[in-house]
């Protein structure tokens, strides 16, 4: 997967153990840097797989102007993006300071190119290219999806796209396909999901590029 990724200008992060009050990283029984916040683990990342980065994908792809990314976990989209042409400004909004903290102490390179603002993602508001929200965790679809239709009426943008819609697609496909319906196409079943989730500025994508999303975030292992 590093290989294919590289192909699009992705570097892997240079992660190190740290921790400091209620925010830890360490190497876990799995050899993935975690991180815990809290005492719960928030998210991980494997340099065998590269599947965090690959999860992304469609970040990076939708990516151009200025980006307004929530939830910089390891600053894996972030490093990538500065990496892309067609971005011309960074903005990241991260909840827990200490989070900052940890990318400073690992001298992260897109805080030399990136405004990070410490803030609730769900009380953004303002205008931007480009919005990819990826600050969810344990929500359920339909709270994620409440809540990013009510960020979509706040922030004024041309594209915007969250973290988990792959998987909604690819399960919602799953779902419904039947032994009478198993040609539905993700596009259809993309444009359905639009229709019903009323989230604003959603970009038209073909039936190629739906399906590249979800390749990404279903190939853990090249």
């Amino acid at each position: 997967m590093l290989e294919l990724l590289a192909k699009y200008g992705y570097i892997p992060p240079q992660l190190k153990e740290w921790k400091k009050e209620n925010t830890e990283v360490f190497l876990n029984n799995e050899n993935m840097y975690q991180l815990n916040l809290n005492g719960k683990r928030w998210m991980v990342y494997d340099y065998e797989t590269h599947r965090q980065p690959a999860q992304l994908f469609s970040h990076y792809y939708l990516a151009k102007g200025h980006c307004v990314c929530t939830g910089m976990g390891f600053g894996v989209r972030e490093n990538w993006l500065m990496s892309k042409k067609e971005v011309s400004k960074i903005t990241v909004i991260e909840k827990n300071e200490q989070v900052l903290e940890y990318h400073k102490y690992i001298q992260s390179p897109f805080l030399k190119e990136c405004e990070v603002l410490i803030g609730d993602a769900s009380k953004i508001s303002g205008k931007c290219d480009t919005l990819l929200l990826d600050h969810y965790e344990l929500e359920l679809y339909e709270e994620i999806i409440k809540d990013v239709r009510k960020i979509s009426y706040n922030v004024d943008c041309e594209t915007l796209w969250f973290w988990p819609l792959e998987s909604l697609i690819m399960e919602y496909k799953e779902k419904n396909s039947t032994l009478f319906d198993i040609h539905q196409s993700y596009s259809q079943i993309y444009e359905e999901i639009k229709m019903k989730s009323e989230i604003a500025n959603l970009p038209n994508l073909n039936e190629e590029t739906i399906k590249l999303f979800c390749f990404f975030i279903s190939y853990n292992k090249i």
